[in-house]
């Protein structure tokens, strides 16, 4: 199991840490990607893909392309399991600037 790219394991009853520090996820939820190490953005985004314009929410995966997906502002799902290079060169998910 894994959280933004970091190895998680569950302890007691539903208690989920990371495996490397052993700090609780819900103590450090917003950690730097363990993929790509870049941080979120202010507002929340994924710092590899961005904000993307008609799109509600959007993942780049971490480090596992089949967890990458866009939710488009009418609520479908659209994956992104394109790889490819982003302009920092690091993301999974390919660079979205728009979605048709």
């Amino acid at each position: 199991m894994r959280w933004r790219g970091h190895p998680i394991t569950e302890r007691l009853l539903g208690l989920w840490v990371y495996c490397d520090t052993g700090i609780a996820v819900a103590e450090c939820p917003d950690r730097v990607c363990g993929h790509c190490r870049l941080p979120n953005q202010p507002d929340g985004h994924d710092a590899c893909l961005g904000n993307i314009p008609g799109v509600m929410n959007a993942c780049c995966g971490h480090g596992d392309p089949d967890m990458a997906y866009c939710q488009l502002s009418d609520g479908r799902l659209v994956p992104l399991t394109e790889t490819t290079n982003t302009p920092r060169g690091r993301g999974v998910g390919r660079r979205v600037d728009r979605v048709a």
